[in-house]
């Protein structure tokens, strides 16, 4: 453990990327193979789940330090973080244990998946009760499911990447979707090859947000759908749908799977899940209430139909295709059957492109993808080759309602703001923002909410209605989950409209003629 301990600590006190990665060789260099393999799943975010709930763990907390509630609640609200708070709140021990990172691991899962809350109880106080500081704050962090460095996946893989003398490219394959934190799983990674299943995707390749700096004439271009990006993949004689967020969606979508059963064996698509009602795209909305259900009704598929529109083809009768050019793997794309391909062509000057980005709406797109022709097809947020060119956002003035005090660095200001438009005479909450202010018009906000307070409810304050902000959508749709009726997506402040009083800001009515 100390040795994990050493790491985090070097990774807290640098904000250089090189002295990251130098650290992070350093560990990966000397460690074993449990302990290497338990520290990566800790910092690239395949840690377990929170065994142990947050309420527990204050009233525990408050117990091993005999010290009443509302003292904890006053620690936790300076601090703003719970693991840190009791980690500051336990005295150091005479005499530390440090047990290797593998065997804390081993026993949190051992004593804390099953047993009852007694036996949970005793074993957190026996750790307590030997660890030091840093070894104190790693494992509350682990306790409350909230360990997180200043550290990226990609730094991670990186440095993995030049300890084993692999390609980057080559670790990132290997690390997606669930894997085991095992001693055997670190082995097949950082060998010279390893084979993997058949529902193993490729990782995605993502763009960048168009500069505007390159010849438009070298690129194809497509709209940029508001959906479910996908990799469907029909390898086997088995079908396997993967989101982004590296999680397996086939059971969740059985009319795309019963269809993609239709390819040749052997066939990677990348794609987009998305919502269609009378023959178009619609709303994002309709695609939400299908995701995390165990289970789809026939119903529930005929009233949400959903279809896999595809973009790319990267494996084809089981060769990997990504090395080659753009445009050759769409013309094979269109060769394989899939009856549902995304447009593309090509442009021949800025003004033509800016003219179709005019016309997403009208296609229900949020604007246009940008990709050159002879791009391969590559890992993560590589700059240079594909490009995103959103529709300027939609937007509408609302009023500051309700506010709540942020996390971490920000627990002492009122950062997380519910803004509200006007329905007839009353307020309506629509949309929440937590992003799009300056650091010094945070403070000046912070400073009008503490004056301005007028109700009180738990962490949230009802404030005074007398400020008003441009917010800004992507999307917006309808909503029955939503008081107001009305879902916007990825809404952040714009600006803060200090020339409209409140009387001024937007009603329902502007919100609901955005969607018309």
């Amino acid at each position: 453990m100390m040795d994990f301990e050493l790491l985090v600590d070097r990774l807290d006190a640098t904000n250089s990327t090189n002295s990251k990665v130098k650290a992070l060789e350093t560990f990966f260099k000397t460690a074993s193979a449990s302990t290497a393999v338990w520290a990566l799943a800790l910092l690239s975010g395949n840690r377990p789940k929170r065994l142990v709930s947050t309420t527990l763990l204050k009233e525990w907390g408050c117990e091993k330090q005999a010290m009443p509630a509302w003292l904890m609640d006053e620690c936790y609200a300076f601090v703003g973080d719970l693991a840190e708070t009791l980690a500051l709140l336990t005295p150091n021990p005479e005499i530390e244990i440090h047990p290797s990172l593998s065997i804390l691991m081993g026993e949190y899962l051992q004593h804390l998946k099953s047993e009852h809350l007694p036996v949970k109880k005793a074993w957190i106080f026996s750790q307590w009760e030997t660890m030091g500081p840093t070894q104190r704050w790693i494992f509350n962090k682990i306790l409350t499911g909230g360990f997180r460095l200043g550290v990226s996946q990609k730094l991670v893989i990186k440095a993995i990447a030049r300890v084993h003398s692999l390609p980057e490219e080559t670790v990132t394959h290997r690390l997606l979707g669930k894997w085991n934190p095992s001693e055997s799983f670190w082995h097949e990674l950082i060998a010279p090859t390893m084979e993997m299943p058949p529902s193993h995707p490729y990782p995605f390749f993502l763009a960048n947000t168009w500069e505007g700096k390159l010849p438009v004439q070298d690129f194809l271009v497509e709209w940029k759908w508001d959906g479910i990006r996908c990799m469907a993949i029909k390898r086997n004689n088995q079908v396997f749908l993967w989101s982004r967020g590296e999680e397996i969606i086939t059971h969740q979508f059985p009319e795309i799977e019963k269809s993609l059963m239709n390819l040749p064996d052997g066939t990677v698509i990348d794609g987009e899940l998305l919502p269609v009602q009378n023959g178009e795209v619609a709303d994002f909305s309709i695609l939400q209430i299908r995701l995390g259900r165990k289970k789809v009704s026939s119903k529930m598929m005929e009233e949400n139909p959903v279809i896999f529109r595809a973009y790319d083809l990267l494996e084809c009768n089981g060769t990997d295709l990504r090395t080659l050019p753009l445009l050759e793997r769409k013309l094979k794309l269109e060769q394989i059957g899939w009856n549902d391909v995304s447009p593309f062509w090509s442009v021949s000057n800025e003004a033509e492109l800016e003219q179709f980005r005019s016309r997403s709406l009208e296609h229900r797109a949020e604007g246009l993808m940008l990709k050159h022709q002879h791009s391969e097809y590559g890992v993560g947020r590589t700059k240079g080759s594909w490009w995103k060119f959103k529709v300027d956002p939609r937007s509408i003035d609302a009023v500051l309602l309700y506010a709540q005090a942020g996390h971490g660095r920000r627990a002492n200001l009122f950062t997380d703001y519910t803004l509200a438009v006007w329905d007839g005479d009353r307020l309506l909450p629509f949309a929440k923002a937590y992003s799009g202010l300056t650091k010094e018009e945070i403070e000046e906000v912070d400073k009008f909410i503490k004056a301005n307070t007028l109700e009180r409810f738990g962490p949230v304050r009802t404030v005074k209605p007398e400020l008003v902000f441009e917010i800004g959508f992507e999307g917006i749709g309808e909503s029955k989950r939503h008081k107001s009726g009305v879902a916007v997506r990825f809404p952040r402040i714009l600006r803060w409209r200090k020339d409209k009083p409140a009387t001024e800001a937007n009603t329902i009515e502007d919100l609901r003629a955005l969607i018309r």
